[in-house]
């Protein structure tokens, strides 16, 4: 009934989040952490091209350009003809995601250095995320001056 209390059980990881420590001591979730920056990429192609619009090409999937085929559009369903469908590929190429994705890269070098990794493959996943680091720099470059 005297004896002392052991506080441990207070000292718990979180369940909904890997900690620092687990991270960058996994090899394989620190290629999961460099993974999930590429997704951070612009992504450059459409499945659905202008010319499924016409008899020139038929596109199989029928994914937006049925509707204008067979005159089915209206104001409120454009579709394929909306203002905003043919920049959808655009949508990781903000100042915000750019940044985000340039401080996800500084993360993991600071955490590389921090955790003394090595290794062939830790390596390779350096110079990819030098790469990606540079490639976001470069968005940077083509982005006009904006606060988006």
């Amino acid at each position: 009934m005297f004896t002392a209390c052991n506080d441990d059980f207070l000292n718990v990881d979180p369940l909904d989040r890997y900690s620092d420590a687990a991270v960058w001591t996994d090899k394989a979730l620190v290629t999961s952490f460099v993974n999930n920056i590429y997704q951070g990429q612009y992504y450059g192609f459409h499945t659905v091209m202008f010319s499924s619009l016409c008899d020139e090409a038929m596109e199989v999937w029928s994914w937006e350009s049925q509707p204008v085929v067979k005159s089915e559009i209206n104001p409120s369903y454009l579709g394929i003809l909306g203002p905003g469908f043919w920049i959808y590929a655009f949508n990781n190429v903000t100042w915000n995601r750019l940044y985000k994705n340039i401080r996800a890269c500084n993360i993991f070098f600071e955490n590389v250095e921090k955790y003394e990794l090595q290794g062939n493959d830790i390596d390779q996943l350096r110079g990819e995320v030098h790469y990606l680091r540079g490639y976001f720099y470069y968005w940077l470059t083509r982005l006009p001056f904006s606060s988006q």
